[in-house]
């Protein structure tokens, strides 16, 4: 893993005072001559690496959740409306059962999305007012 340092060159900076700036283009300008040169990349151990920062992306090997989740508190629903509500919710961390379609289920935000529930209606109970919207995927390679 690449990495870089957290401080930059600064020695030709250090111990300079420059003139106040009246612009943005000279305050731009001060900004970029104060900051040094990027320093090159190192490679470091996870243990040794407290202090710097990433010198290039760092890619997951996989989907985080593996599983697509709720990005708002709401009702999980499956298939056209009117649904029956069905008793329970899904919390975040917990699982839910295949939901039927023509049936609706609290959800809460990062809970994951019940087998059967293509949907969520945000809002009040759906029928009664919630705006329904296809369900946010984490990857687009899963829709």
């Amino acid at each position: 893993m690449a990495l870089a340092t957290r401080t930059s060159d600064t020695s030709s900076a250090a111990g300079s005072h420059a003139p106040p700036v009246e612009t943005w283009e000279q305050a731009r300008s001060a900004a970029r001559s104060a900051a040094g040169r990027a320093l090159p990349p190192v490679a470091k151990d996870i243990p040794d690496a407290l202090g710097h920062v990433l010198a290039e992306p760092l890619v997951a090997r996989t989907d985080l959740p593996a599983f697509d989740t709720s990005a708002m508190d709401g009702w999980a629903v499956a298939g056209p409306g009117p649904w029956r509500l069905r008793r329970g919710e899904v919390l975040a961390g917990g699982r839910a059962e295949l939901l039927a379609t023509g049936t609706a289920l609290s959800i809460a935000t990062g809970a994951q999305l019940p087998p059967g529930a293509p949907l969520l209606a945000s809002g009040a109970a759906p029928g009664t007012g919630g705006s329904c919207s296809r369900a946010a995927r984490r990857c687009p390679s899963r829709r």
